[in-house]
């Protein structure tokens, strides 16, 4: 059965190239927003992992991650935050104890890889 992904990004062409390189492997939902996202995660049959744009107008996504660790139904979801900023305006997503970090432009090979080592790595971080 194929992992589900749930992508969130407010730039539609930024949807499509992570669902280009990633739908031959994994069920992928997306959202444009952090409240479209929350709802997302917080269904019935909730993402196994978060590909979650920082820079997005409303909710932005330190918020929508800060509201998704603390549910109990997603806190357990492992988020790979997406940005373009830099390296020391990033800095807030290491304190917070993100999962991982992909920086734009996107790198296909660099995506496939960082999304296997997350759900990898979730099995065994993941209470049972």
């Amino acid at each position: 059965m194929k992992k589900k992904i749930l992508i969130v990004d407010d730039t539609p062409e930024n949807i499509d190239f992570l669902v280009g390189i990633l739908k031959d492997r994994y069920k992928l939902v997306a959202a444009r927003d952090g409240s479209r996202a929350l709802k997302l995660a917080n269904s019935n049959n909730p993402p196994d992992l978060i590909l979650l744009d920082i820079v997005m107008p409303g909710m932005n996504g330190m918020e929508v991650f800060h509201m998704l660790k603390r549910s109990e139904q997603t806190c357990n979801i492992p988020v790979i935050f997406i940005t373009g900023v830099s390296e020391e305006e990033h800095s807030n997503a290491e304190i917070v104890g993100r999962v991982d970090f992909i920086r734009k432009p996107f790198h296909a090979q660099n995506i496939l890889k960082r999304v296997e080592i997350n759900l990898e790595l979730s099995r065994y971080l993941t209470p049972v």
